[in-house]
């Protein structure tokens, strides 16, 4: 396609021939869709084949919209307004299948104004027969080809902020946004940012068996009976003659080794009289009830035994 022709390249009796389309039933019920004309003679074919036509027409308002669409491009003009369409005549009827084009012919020239000239067109449509179908005429304003070294004027507030000289104490000159130079760009740092320091120093190493060694000495719980504490099921030693080298928790160590010996926490009263023993229990005859018994111990003697209160606590 050819550029748009400005209204000096017109000139009156030039011509121009546009492309072809032919008409199909849906370019009529779109056309009926989009206008609202649902007239029987356009779509009802039973109501169309009893006409004197024997087929459906095409809108008359379609021809007319498809004259302005096809010759848009033959010619091709800048164009900037359509001004009116007049003495617009249908003459043939045009049928779903018939092939149409447009034939655009100048046949007169004005100059309206400074930017645009009015030019007069006759247009019409004409069917494959190369028939014409309709016929008009058309009047549209077209540009003025644009004259050397026009530029175009710049809006005020493109030039309110025109370049000023600068004064002194003057921090910048006002100038447009186009004047301006732009600011330079800060620098960007292309150095990498080092990096933190990792401690290469480690913990020295444990050498093995230095560390404190496992003792197999299992604390006593309370459950485990203590040897300080003589229990009625533990015997005691009847040879010992003297105190245990250590007394109880909160009880001092007896000082005199005349002492008789103790029971847990409690001292028994010595005796020299016959018929006790040297441990300081009293031995008792099977006549007088002792057991004659071997394996009885002083412990169990002891029940039976008066047993006096340790002074030496108070």
């Amino acid at each position: 396609m050819n550029s748009a022709h400005y209204f000096e390249e017109l000139q009156v009796g030039q011509t121009w021939t546009s492309a072809r389309r032919t008409v199909t039933e849906s370019d009529i019920v779109i056309f009926a869709g989009m206008t609202g004309d649902y007239d029987r003679a356009h779509v009802d074919h039973d109501y169309a084949s009893k006409s004197r036509f024997k087929q459906p027409l095409m809108h008359g308002m379609m021809g007319l919209a498809w004259v302005a669409g096809l010759s848009t491009t033959a010619p091709a003009v800048q164009t900037l307004a359509l001004v009116s369409v007049d003495q617009w005549n249908f003459l043939r009827p045009v049928h779903i299948g018939d092939t149409v084009y447009a034939l655009t012919e100048v046949i007169e020239l004005a100059k309206g104004g400074r930017s645009a000239g009015k030019v007069t067109w006759r247009k019409s449509l004409l069917n494959q027969l190369d028939e014409v179908v309709q016929s008009g005429i058309f009047v549209s304003l077209v540009e003025l080809r644009p004259k050397l070294g026009r530029g175009r004027v710049p809006a005020p507030h493109q030039t309110a902020f025109a370049a000023r000289p600068a004064t002194s104490g003057t921090v910048a000159a006002y100038s447009s946004p186009a004047l301006a130079s732009p600011a330079p760009a800060s620098p960007v740092p292309t150095s990498p940012v080092p990096a933190s320091p990792v401690p290469t120093t480690l913990a020295p190493a444990i050498p093995a068996g230095a560390g404190p060694a496992a003792s197999n000495d299992t604390p006593p719980s309370d459950d485990t009976p203590s040897n300080d504490t003589p229990s009625n099921d533990t015997p005691i030693d009847t040879e010992s003659s003297g105190p245990p080298s250590q007394a109880g928790p909160g009880v001092p160590a007896a000082s005199d080794s005349s002492a008789g010996p103790t029971l847990g926490h409690i001292h028994l009263p010595p005796t020299s009289s016959a018929g006790t023993s040297s441990s300081g229990f009293e031995s008792a005859s099977p006549a007088e009830g002792g057991s004659n018994n071997p394996m009885s111990t002083p412990a169990s003697d002891a029940r039976s035994a008066q047993v006096a209160p340790d002074t030496s606590l108070n």
